[in-house]
């Protein structure tokens, strides 16, 4: 919490309160795009999974090895996502800086990782 509040106010001292509101408002929508867009993902492929798994029993494969198939296929669609993720996080840290306050926002978030 009390990180949380020094964020805020390195904020507020360096461009007020319209600077505060409008990163507020821009993490909140950001943050109701990525729900919404992990909840969307998540059910096209649960379904791909399942009409999947329905196309090989027609195909009469055996049901153990359609669900090996399938737990495969799973298995690698997550790990693919884990490192787009992954790969995501670390170009966070090659983001342009393009202010002072950027500058030091980025020292106390490496320090805030680094506790």
């Amino acid at each position: 919490m009390e990180k949380l509040l020094a964020i805020i106010t390195i904020i507020q001292r360096a461009g007020g309160k319209s600077l505060l509101i409008r990163l507020f408002s821009r993490l909140i929508v950001l943050l109701g795009l990525v729900i919404t867009t992990a909840i969307m993902v998540g059910a096209i492929l649960i379904g791909g999974l399942i009409n999947g798994h329905i196309a090989l029993l027609n195909q009469e494969v055996p049901p153990t090895l359609a669900l090996i198939y399938i737990s495969c296929g799973a298995l690698f669609i997550t790990g693919m996502l884990i490192a787009v993720i992954v790969w995501q996080l670390k170009g966070l840290h090659r983001l342009p800086k393009k202010s002072p306050l950027m500058d030091t926002l980025d020292s106390f978030t490496e320090g805030l990782m680094t506790d």
